[in-house]
């Protein structure tokens, strides 16, 4: 799966959920780094995540807690949790 895929799909879910950019900008800008991180692994554009999804949650999280240099905001916590999540039920 593409990174643009599941980023509309996680952006689709927020929605669904009334997520919505102005009562929770924190987790939509969480998400902006997190898609950053993923690209800066996996290349610019629109990279192939299914080798990163494969790997446990935990780890990619802690990865991307090492190179921010601090512990993760609960948006950005929560990010993770929702494209694992959508990730899932795309697949599925």
């Amino acid at each position: 799966m593409k990174l643009k895929l599941l980023l509309q799909r996680t952006n689709a879910y927020y929605e669904e959920k009334g997520i919505t950019e102005t009562k929770n900008c924190a987790r939509f800008n969480a998400l902006d780094k997190v898609a950053n991180y993923i690209r800066s692994l996996y290349g610019e554009g629109d990279p192939d995540i299914d080798e990163l999804m494969a790997v446990e949650k935990a780890l990619v999280r802690n990865g991307y807690e090492k190179k921010k240099g601090k512990t993760l905001s609960g948006a950005e916590k929560q990010v993770f949790n929702d494209i694992y999540k959508v990730y899932c039920q795309i697949k599925d």
